[in-house]
């Protein structure tokens, strides 16, 4: 006994040998227990089960299209090495008389069951698809038909190149014939276009002998598996050049090619598509946050010399902060760009998404609180921040509203937009008054008093030194005015001292007085 090849499957399900003695295997990985068809929508089998016409499509056709060849030999698979991510469940090996071992054929969504070695190609049945494929030494493969069946479980070569197919689930016997059948047609899977659409044209690409014919139907619905609230399938579309699509405006959309063979031509379907257009969506605001009163945000990979701030004073039409196709907008700039401070500037920031994936355009508005109107404070932006300078406005209570349009990426009469007002906030750039008086023998009064907010703490230096805080008579910051009391009857040193109060204001606002004091 000799060990021909170790692959790096588990379990050999077939074997067949060529006229060239090459050993053709069907092999699969083991690892994982092969589970019944998946929950979700089901593809509808072909309506016949006997090859009346062959059409080449891809694995993972975007409605019906040809697989090509690849470049080179792809190394043996590894079980983990999907081609689209995940375990291979299983694939087709050829092991030449020399030795040298080649990959035919893997899937990371079908297992082959049973192969036949025929003059054109090997013939794999897999499972749990219930499809029966064509696969050629140069790695091309054809679907040549697809069964209501769990699984293709054993095929066996009869006279004149027919072919005897077993399937389970249910358990029944068919019959392949070699020759091109006079009809058959072909059912793609259900597309979804995520939300109800608009079709727009159909297309394909044939090539069809004289006297042969290539025709499309379709059929939509609302449900992930068609059934008796689809649409009717609609007439025979004959024009690949384009023809309007005549179903029902849905989410789900299915498609029938029928290849109508001449004299035992049989033309041959390249690729479908058609356009649709996506009902829109109205995007939302998520979220609005208000940043403390002078925080700002550096712009990322600012070249200047000047410290550019995020939002502020943004140009009107810059480009949207989109990500790649289907990866959604960009992380807001806020999360990763450096926070400065900067007086009198107050940065808003938003969450804007839009179901449909369009680009947004912002505007905002702001009012005082208890005012009706709305003033514009910046339109066309496509960052999800603002910088406002507020020394621009009175002191106040206020509050802004963004808004979201997806305009950019829809007709004018088409766009939507959406609104969101943030929690009101505080703008007060004035500081606060801080006036002294000297209290015989040997106390400083300071009142501190502000007209727009609160005041949150006074502190003293003596004659240059470091600044202590102390705390107001009544022993909390809480009011527009406050008083402190500051001893100064042991200062240390002969006078006179230079006493200095500072006081702040809710909002960050400082302003200074000074005393001598004996």
């Amino acid at each position: 006994m000799f060990v021909l090849h170790d692959s790096a499957y588990r379990e050999v399900k077939a074997l067949d040998v060529g006229k060239d003695g090459s050993l053709y295997a069907a092999v699969v990985d083991g690892k994982e227990r092969e589970e019944s068809r998946p929950p979700g929508p089901l593809p509808l089998p072909a309506a016949v089960t006997t090859p009346t016409a062959e059409v080449t499509v891809s694995e993972s056709f975007a409605v019906i299209a040809p697989q090509a060849a690849p470049t080179g030999p792809p190394p043996t698979p590894r079980p983990a090495e999907g081609l689209r991510g995940g375990a291979l469940k299983g694939a087709v090996l050829r092991v030449l008389p020399s030795g040298e071992v080649d990959t035919l054929w893997s899937s990371t969504e079908e297992t082959p069951h049973a192969l036949a070695v025929t003059t054109d190609g090997v013939l794999v049945g897999t499972g749990n698809k219930g499809k029966v494929y064509r696969i050629r030494d140069d790695r091309t493969w054809t679907m040549l038909s697809s069964f209501p069946a769990e699984q293709v479980t054993a095929l066996l070569r009869g006279p004149a190149e027919s072919l005897a197919v077993a399937t389970a689930n249910p358990g029944k016997v068919h019959t392949l014939e070699s020759s091109s059948g006079a009809r058959g047609n072909f059912v793609s899977k259900v597309k979804d276009t995520e939300t109800v659409s608009a079709w727009g044209q159909l297309r394909w690409e044939a090539s069809a002998p004289a006297g042969a014919e290539v025709q499309v139907q379709t059929r939509s619905g609302n449900t992930a598996s068609p059934d008796s609230t689809w649409s009717d399938w609609s007439r025979p579309y004959v024009r690949g050049a384009g023809e309007p699509v005549a179903s029902e405006r849905a989410r789900f959309l299915q498609l029938k090619a029928t290849l109508v063979a001449k004299d035992g031509a049989s033309p041959i379907l390249d690729s479908i598509s058609t356009a649709y257009l996506q009902r829109n969506l109205r995007p939302q605001i998520q979220s609005i946050t208000v940043h403390p009163p002078g925080e700002v945000f550096q712009k990322p990979l600012s070249i200047s010399g000047e410290t550019e701030i995020l939002g502020l004073d943004a140009p009107v039409g810059a480009d949207s902060r989109t990500g790649p196709a289907g990866r959604g907008p960009l992380p807001p700039a806020t999360s990763y760009s450096r926070k400065l401070y900067q007086r009198g500037i107050q940065t808003f920031s938003w969450k804007g998404e839009d179901p449909n994936g369009d680009n947004l355009l912002y505007e905002v508005h702001y009012r005082r609180v208890n005012d009706a109107r709305w003033r514009l404070l910046r339109k066309g932006l496509t960052d999800p921040v603002l910088a406002w300078d507020t020394t621009t406005v009175p002191n106040g209570r206020y509050v802004v509203r963004v808004t979201a349009s997806d305009a950019p990426s829809n007709p004018e009469s088409l766009a939507l937009s959406s609104e969101k007002e943030s929690d009101p906030f505080d703008v007060d750039n004035t500081p606060p008054t801080v006036s002294l008086i000297l209290v015989p023998p040997s106390t400083v009064r300071a009142i501190v008093r502000d007209d727009s907010s609160l005041v949150r703490k006074a502190e003293f230096s003596v004659d240059g030194g470091r600044w202590q805080e102390v705390h107001p008579v009544d022993g909390i910051n809480d009011e527009m005015e406050e008083t402190y009391e500051i001893p100064v009857g042991n200062l240390g040193t002969p006078g006179p001292h230079v006493l200095v109060v500072r006081g702040t204001d809710l909002l960050g606002n400082a302003s200074t007085a000074r005393i001598e004091v004996p």
